[in-house]
């Protein structure tokens, strides 16, 4: 198991996928880690095994994510 833990401050909109952190060793299935911001809400995957957050983000606020795996 492992924890990765940011702070970040959002001034853009956030319709589009916005990367937080990545680590890929290559583009396949489950070798891509990837936290990012879609649709307004935390987002984390593995390439295809992916999971949503269900709080909205609003703009112009400091957040603390803290992905546990």
């Amino acid at each position: 198991s492992f924890t990765v833990e940011l702070w970040f401050f959002l001034t853009a909109s956030m319709w589009s996928d916005q990367l937080l952190f990545s680590q890929m060793y290559q583009n396949a299935t489950n070798r891509y880690l990837h936290y990012n911001i879609r649709h307004t809400r935390l987002h984390m995957g593995f390439y295809t095994h992916d999971v949503s957050g269900w709080s909205s983000l609003n703009l112009s606020t400091w957040y603390h994510a803290a992905f546990v795996y």
